[in-house]
């Protein structure tokens, strides 16, 4: 994914801090300064998906909806965006309470997440945190799909991938020796 960022421009400023708010795992001030990149520059990918995943990691599903239906909408087709289709589907069905439902698409789509964020060795083994039921059978229904984000939101997978973004971001535009 091309940088938003670029060292010379006027979001360049904010990719030192950007850089410090990742490194010192502050997800308050990497919000706030991926709020402010969107601000200047709305067609920014990389600060729609750093809401998305700071959003799903605090539990505010309604807003993560928001943010990564953005982050679709102006990426680059690439891995990040077809992981987030799918957790918007995922996030989609939870939000409306919706239940079990068994078709082909939502059977893969629901394969896809689980592959994403689960061990795929561990996916049929009963979790305690899931009252004994395994991943697979959680996801159909809308309690297990809420225990299934929890599960993730305590391993930090979504506040990492916003971390792991925004220095990918942060480090693009700062050039080695850290001057603009």
């Amino acid at each position: 994914m091309a940088p938003c960022i670029q060292s010379d421009d006027k979001l360049g400023g904010l990719a030192h801090k950007l850089r410090n708010a990742c490194l010192s795992g502050d997800s308050r001030q990497m919000e706030n300064l991926f709020r402010q990149i969107v601000e200047l520059d709305e067609n920014c990918a990389d600060a729609w998906y750093g809401l998305g995943m700071l959003s799903m990691q605090d539990g505010q599903f309604e807003d993560a909806y928001d943010y990564l239906s953005e982050f679709v909408a102006v990426a680059e087709l690439d891995r990040d965006a077809e992981d987030a289709e799918v957790l918007l589907c995922f996030l989609e069905r939870t939000l409306s309470g919706e239940g079990e439902i068994h078709n082909d698409l939502l059977e893969e789509v629901d394969e896809h997440f689980l592959m994403r964020y689960f061990d795929a060795d561990k996916i049929d083994e009963p979790y305690a945190e899931l009252g004994r039921l395994t991943v697979r059978e959680a996801v159909n229904t809308t309690v297990g799909r809420y225990a299934l984000l929890a599960l993730i939101r305590e391993d930090n997978v979504f506040k990492q991938a916003a971390l792991d973004r925004g220095l990918a971001v942060a480090t693009q535009a700062v050039p080695v020796n850290g001057t603009h």
